[in-house]
């Protein structure tokens, strides 16, 4: 019997199939969650981006409204019409903030990914070939 056909070289060749295979779902796992990751990371953008134009919509609004429905009591409403302004600067000013954080998040998530999928594409053709090996020596011997 051929060292190829070997029991011994059998099992260590269907360890071997079961060892690439495992390690191929475990990075296509971890190419799934970068994934999920990277979606979560893109909708929290998102959601700021939102938050950051509202904000801007209420200042605007703020300001249309005090030159028109209120400019005959602007006197009495000047330290109120000054808060909320500086309120809304001041939440907008943070909202600014973690949307820049939130895009930095998104370029750190989409770099995580793209290591993933490269693990999973090297694995999946460690796979392959450890699947391809046994199949030609079976071939050759024939």
């Amino acid at each position: 019997m051929s060292e190829a056909h070997s029991p011994q070289r059998q099992l260590e060749v269907k360890q071997l199939l079961l060892l690439r295979q495992l390690r191929e779902r475990q990075a296509m796992v971890a190419f799934q969650r970068s994934e999920e990751a990277l979606r979560e990371a893109l909708a929290t953008r998102d959601g700021h981006a939102l938050s950051v134009q509202q904000l801007q919509d209420r200042r605007a609004e703020l300001a249309q409204d005090v030159v028109t429905k209120h400019a005959s009591n602007l006197g009495r409403l000047s330290d109120y019409v000054s808060a909320t302004y500086a309120d809304l600067d001041d939440q907008l000013e943070r909202m600014e903030d973690a949307w820049l954080s939130a895009d930095e998040a998104c370029e750190s998530a989409q770099a995580r990914r793209d290591e993933a999928r490269e693990a999973w594409l090297r694995a999946s053709g460690r796979q392959e070939t450890a699947q391809a090996v046994p199949l030609a020596i079976s071939v050759v011997k024939v």
